[in-house]
């Protein structure tokens, strides 16, 4: 009729019939819900368990006050461990409605942060920038990156005998600045639309473009990737447009159709 049932398992006792046959006698009890059943090891390895016991918790006997004191407070439901502290920052800051991970979520509050010109390649960090973070272990970081990169939003970047690097894609921007930022990608992209339907010649050069908007390249690189990505406008393209993604754009049928539809 016991309630709680503990047997001492020591490397001699695991091999006497008698005390295997209580053992399954307890587990059976166990089963049924009528007794807590605990395997207390005393100078025994968790692995030499037998199949049966191995899944359960099975506390080491060492420091005998003390562990006697924990089995009884286990016994009780009583705890001496601290209660939980405040979550990470990585899962306290983490916004379900972005739709990734925690774990992405930071690397992504990273990527927008230390970009100059919300460019491809830009930024582009390795292992021990993000380690020296240190809110993530290393499996975490590269499982946040295994995702972004799923979705098209970073790149990875691995060579021989050199850390992975992982670097951002224009998309990256397009998705979360306005999460991040006081402007909105996709809303500077449909004004940017505007301004080119409304232009005489159709096209617009890009420096200029910002001198009237009053935007900076790290505003206005990803609305024209919003629209450039998307085929809504023809572009220049080649060396030489850096801090821009292109040097100029110029309007289509598709341009047309995507500030209509806007109105």
């Amino acid at each position: 009729g016991c309630t709680h049932f503990v047997v001492l398992l020591t490397k001699v006792s695991l091999t006497k019939a008698w005390v295997k046959a209580e053992i399954d006698a307890a587990f059976v009890r166990k089963l049924e819900g009528l007794c807590r059943f605990v395997p207390l090891r005393y100078q025994l390895d968790p692995l030499a368990l037998p199949p049966l016991l191995a899944p359960l918790n099975s506390p080491a006997l060492e420091d005998y006050d003390n562990d006697i004191r924990e089995l009884v407070g286990f016994f009780h439901g009583v705890t001496r461990k601290p209660p939980l502290g405040s979550p990470p920052d990585t899962i306290a800051a983490h916004d379900p409605e972005l739709g990734i991970s925690p774990a992405a979520q930071w690397l992504v509050e990273i990527m927008i942060n230390k970009s100059e010109h919300g460019l491809s390649m830009d930024p582009l960090v390795d292992m021990e920038d993000l380690r020296k973070l240190g809110a993530l272990t290393d499996d975490e970081i590269v499982d946040a990156i295994y995702e972004l990169e799923g979705l098209g939003l970073v790149r990875e970047h691995q060579a021989l005998n050199v850390e992975r690097r992982v670097s951002a894609e224009p998309a990256l921007f397009v998705e979360f600045d306005a999460h991040y930022h006081d402007w909105n990608p996709i809303e500077d992209a449909g004004h940017v639309a505007s301004e080119l339907m409304n232009s005489e010649s159709g096209a617009l050069n890009i420096s200029k473009l910002a001198d009237g908007l009053d935007w900076q390249p790290r505003r206005l690189n990803p609305a024209l990737a919003y629209l450039i990505e998307r085929d809504l406008v023809m572009s220049s393209a080649g060396m030489g447009t850096h801090p821009w993604c292109v040097y100029w754009i110029r309007k289509t049928d598709a341009t047309r159709r995507f500030t209509h539809g806007r109105l």
